[in-house]
């Protein structure tokens, strides 16, 4: 789903943020910082550098992939962390969809706000 690679050599501590988009690193470990000190579960909407293809009718049209990043830490008896338990969920076309429905919302209050403008302009 992310891109990152499977062999042992690909995997290092942060080289999950080799997948993840520049712009959303900062997100990442200020999430991470929360998990590691205050050892309280995360949460994160992330974009990949692995993009997501919608296919619409007969064309095929490339957008971002976004996850959906949950961590939580596994303590011992000290309160330390022994473990992280993280599972990622696509949520490409929520994503989407969301960007689909706050377009025509825009192209709504444009339409409206110019039909207005008209009245205005014939009254």
């Amino acid at each position: 789903m992310t891109g990152h690679g499977r062999e042992d050599q690909d995997h290092f501590p942060m080289s999950i943020l080799g997948s993840i988009e520049q712009e959303d690193h900062e997100s990442f470990l200020t999430a991470w910082g929360t998990l590691v000190n205050a050892k309280e579960e995360i949460s994160a909407e992330l974009r990949l550098k692995k993009p997501w293809i919608r296919h619409d009718s007969n064309e095929s049209v490339r957008d971002s992939s976004w996850i959906l990043f949950l961590a939580l830490p596994q303590l011992d008896g000290d309160g330390n962390i022994t473990n992280v338990l993280g599972c990622l969920t696509d949520i490409s076309h929520f994503k989407w969809a969301e960007s689909v429905q706050t377009h025509s919302r825009i192209q709504a209050e444009e339409a409206k706000k110019n039909q207005e403008t008209f009245i205005d302009m014939t009254s």
